[in-house]
């Protein structure tokens, strides 16, 4: 303790090799942000090896978001919107000069709802990643991006 600073937490290891062991208290709330490390003592003279097998898993005030990623939702939230009022926009147009229309323009109309739905799609797997840490498959289908899938 004089030489850490920190959490110390204390773990009752059985001194029979083979037996399963759980930490009592398994989540450590993190006050302010830096470097952690973790770090595991055997302090019993005639000890047993241990073997520490499981997952951590860090997640920030603003959710479990990567924090290289977490703009990256809000742009993709502003690019959907953006994209909506494209599409009304020109879907707006398309009806106010009918009489004038090309065939052209019902395929550009098409490709704008296409890319409206990818980057609603886009938004939404960073949005649900964030809000419980794990990712939706089929959103992430939807989506179809290599931002998306995880590699």
């Amino acid at each position: 303790h004089n030489l850490f600073t920190g959490i110390h937490r204390k773990v009752e290891v059985p001194t029979t090799e083979d037996e399963t062991f759980f930490q009592d208290h398994p989540v450590f709330q993190i006050e302010e942000s830096g470097d952690y490390v973790m770090i595991l003592a055997n302090c019993y003279d005639y000890g047993v090896g241990v073997l520490a097998v499981g997952s951590m898993e860090w997640k920030s005030v603003r959710g479990f978001l990567p924090g290289d990623m977490f703009g990256l939702m809000f742009f993709y939230v502003a690019l959907t919107l953006i994209y909506l009022l494209l599409l009304l926009w020109y879907y707006c147009g398309m009806r106010m000069f009918q009489d004038a229309a090309i065939p052209i323009q019902k395929f550009i109309l098409a490709t704008i709802i296409i890319g409206t739905f990818e980057l609603c799609f886009r938004a939404l797997d960073l949005g649900l990643w964030n809000l419980d840490g794990l990712r939706n498959d089929g959103v992430v289908i939807a989506c179809k991006s290599h931002e998306c899938r995880d590699d």
